[in-house]
């Protein structure tokens, strides 16, 4: 049965309130149904493919995903980057029998994004995951995934799918080479309804991650996840408090750099933190208290410095309203107050809080 989109609306406010619904969710707390959100994490190590898989086949099935509620509902996967043999592999590490109804339908074929878009304008509302993002722009045209008229672009008829169509939309996304700031245009976070950063827990091998969501109309989280492998070859995911967790992996403090004056190519596993970084750095210390230490605030800016960036209004422009952010593990709480403060533009001797 063809779906009925939902037009844009033109009228009285009045009008419209009659239509409020509370929030429908995917995953409770975590995937609001008929969003646009974005699963991003380092190349490789995150094991951004394992849980988004993970997260389809639970929703699928209507079975809890990490101990948090699901709605059963026809799941989508788009693998444009993995071959069908690969794939093959892991829907069996995650427990899927060979003859089985999933409900899980599996999509390996990477040109034609165009005529996907199409195709799902008459399907019934569904989780579609698509992995990953930059397979998209290719196949869209973009060749510049800091393009952002061409991403903004994209992003539209994705948001259309979700807003008119009702379906539910998760692109995997790569961070860049520093492991801390997703790839491409500034674009991105302008137009989707939230986003899922996975940061490795310990080190690559732990095992161990948590997913840290912010989604635009709802409470943001940070849930953890323990991955074990078997000697079977299958694989499970599961809940881990994150308090109980290592810290965050920085690859900056164990992948060699180069560093300026040394002739010999010797090499600094320091991690390298911008001119604007050390700015907030000296502004954040002088804000918190005194029993902050300034190198807890320098390692918290090390470790999630496009956090910082965010907060401070570099990602969607101005931030509005008061701009709170917890450091240290929830320790420490910073307001910036209702002045916003563009990144280019911030000066840590400006008072934020007039």
């Amino acid at each position: 049965m063809q779906p009925q989109a939902k037009p844009p609306f033109f009228g009285d406010a009045g009008e419209l309130v009659k239509y409020a619904q509370p929030t429908e969710w995917i995953v409770e707390g975590l995937l609001p149904k008929g969003c646009l959100v974005i699963l991003a994490g380092a190349p490789k190590w995150a094991g951004k493919t394992w849980k988004a898989m993970d997260l389809g086949l639970a929703v699928a099935s209507g079975k809890p995903w990490l101990l948090q509620p699901t709605l059963c509902q026809q799941v989508l996967y788009s693998f444009l980057e993995d071959g069908t043999a690969r794939v093959a592999r892991r829907l069996k590490a995650l427990g899927v029998r060979s003859g089985t109804r999933t409900g899980f339908t599996v999509d390996t074929d990477p040109s034609n994004f165009g005529g996907k878009l199409e195709k799902l304008q008459h399907c019934s509302p569904l989780l579609w995951i698509v992995d990953p993002l930059i397979r998209v722009e290719t196949s869209m045209g973009i060749e510049n995934e800091n393009d952002a008229i061409g991403i903004a672009g994209l992003m539209a008829q994705l948001h259309k799918l979700c807003h008119e169509y009702g379906h539910t939309i998760l692109l995997t996304h790569h961070y860049r080479k520093d492991g801390r700031t997703m790839r491409g245009s500034s674009a991105l976070q302008g137009e989707i309804d939230g986003w899922w950063e996975v940061y490795v827990r310990g080190s690559v091998k732990s095992g161990l991650t948590s997913i840290a969501w912010t989604l635009r109309d709802d409470e943001p989280g940070e849930i953890g996840c323990r991955m074990t492998s078997f000697e079977d070859g299958s694989m499970r995911l599961d809940w881990q408090d994150v308090e109980d967790m290592p810290g965050v992996f920085n690859p900056a403090e164990t992948v060699p750099t180069k560093t300026k004056g040394h002739g010999n190519g010797e090499a600094s596993g320091k991690p390298r933190r911008t001119t604007v970084g050390n700015k907030i750095v000296e502004y954040l210390a002088s804000c918190l208290d005194q029993t902050a230490q300034l190198t807890d605030i320098a390692a918290a800016i090390d470790r999630d410095e496009r956090t910082v960036r965010y907060w401070l209004g570099k990602q969607d422009g101005p931030c509005n309203g008061a701009v709170r952010k917890k450091y240290l593990d929830g320790k420490l709480l910073l307001t910036l107050g209702e002045k916003a403060a563009r990144w280019t533009d911030f000066d840590p001797n400006d008072d934020l809080n007039t």
